[in-house]
């Protein structure tokens, strides 16, 4: 495992003056161009229900001033879609706890507008090294 870790190169996109690196100002450039493109995706991991939130509603559904975590990302995406006059497709991944009730709020909603489709994540036993 620390093999894997050692290979990860993190980015650090500001300077100790709090301004961008010159790798975090092309990484910029290269995002403005996927969105120019239509190049551009939202990816939601959304397999996770919310019991340490205190809910037994997947997280996405979790509210914070009457409004779902939800529709925080989906105000972003509309904002960059009007900024940059683009189409930004929104991938959400479900599981088996939280699909059904995440494809209703998306169905009730009429999918906010927005191009969305949902793929569900496989279960799978997890087992750790010492048991």
């Amino acid at each position: 495992m620390s093999d894997i870790i050692q290979d990860i190169n993190l980015i650090s996109p500001y300077k100790s003056d709090y301004t961008l690196t010159e790798e975090a100002k092309n990484l910029y450039k290269i995002g403005c161009t996927a969105l120019a493109y239509n190049k551009f995706a939202v990816v939601i991991l959304s397999g996770g229900q919310g019991t340490r939130l205190g809910t037994s509603d997947p997280k996405g559904l979790f509210k914070i001033n009457d409004k779902t975590l939800f529709e925080y990302h989906i105000e972003k995406i509309k904002k960059n879609i009007k900024m940059y006059k683009t189409n930004i497709k929104l991938l959400i991944m479900t599981s088996e706890f939280t699909h059904e009730q995440i494809i209703n709020y998306f169905t009730e909603n009429e999918n906010f507008d927005l191009n969305v489709n949902f793929f569900k994540q496989e279960n799978s036993i997890c087992t750790f090294e010492n048991g």
